[in-house]
C-alpha cells in the first residue's frame, strides 16, 4: 500500500487504493471534508488494508471484496461472506469483471464493478425482474429470431422463476 518513496520520505497511498476508497466513500456519502479521517482510519486497519490489497493484486485467488461500514471506518473482507448483522446495513462488493485481468491504475474503470447491497436485496432483485427484464424479454422486437418454442418455453420458465421469487421475498419478510 504506502511504503518508502524514492526519495527517502513517505510515500502516500497506492493511486488504486486511493480510487477504490474514493469509490466506496462516495457510495457511504462520506463527505469531503471528512476524507482524511476516513483515509487515515482505514490505513490503520491492517487486516481491512491486506485484504483490500489482496483483491487488487490476486486476480485469481480473490474474485471480490466485501467492505462493510463501521463507524468512521470501513472493513474489507475478502474472504467471508457478510453476516446477517453486517446485512442490515449496507455493504459494497467489489468485483472483478474478469478474473485473469490485472488490475492497474489505468483500467481500474473498466476491471472492477461496484455494487451496493442492502438488507432488502431480494425487494431489489423482484422489482428489477418483474418490471425490467420481464419487460424486456416479453418485447415482441427482442424475441425476433426465436422460435415460437423457444419463446413460449423461456417465458414459462422465467414466469416460474418469478413465481419462486415472490415467495422467497414473502417467506424473508
Amino acid at each position: 500500500m504506502g511504503g518508502e518513496g524514492g526519495e527517502g520520505g513517505p510515500k502516500g497511498p497506492e493511486p488504486r487504493v486511493v480510487y477504490v476508497l474514493k469509490r466506496i466513500a462516495t457510495l457511504l456519502g462520506i463527505r469531503l471534508e471528512k476524507w482524511d479521517k476516513f483515509l487515515a482510519a482505514f490505513q490503520a486497519d491492517e487486516p481491512s488494508t491486506r485484504a483490500l490489497c489482496r483483491f487488487l493484486d490476486e486476480s485469481q485467488d480473490c474474485p471480490f471484496c466485501f467492505i462493510f461500514p463501521s463507524g468512521d471506518a470501513v472493513t474489507a473482507n475478502c474472504s467471508d461472506l457478510p453476516t446477517t448483522a453486517q446485512m442490515k446495513k449496507k455493504v459494497i462488493v467489489m468485483h472483478r469483471l474478469q478474473p485473469e485481468i490485472e488490475i492497474s491504475k489505468d483500467n481500474m474503470h473498466e476491471a472492477i464493478v461496484f455494487v451496493e447491497i442492502t438488507k432488502n436485496v431480494m425487494d431489489l432483485l423482484n422489482m428489477y425482474c418483474q418490471s425490467v427484464y420481464l419487460s424486456t424479454l416479453m418485447n415482441p422486437a427482442n424475441q425476433r429470431g426465436w422460435s415460437d418454442l423457444i419463446a413460449k418455453d423461456l417465458m414459462d420458465k422465467y414466469h416460474v422463476f418469478l413465481a419462486q421469487l415472490h415467495v422467497t421475498v414473502g417467506l424473508m419478510k
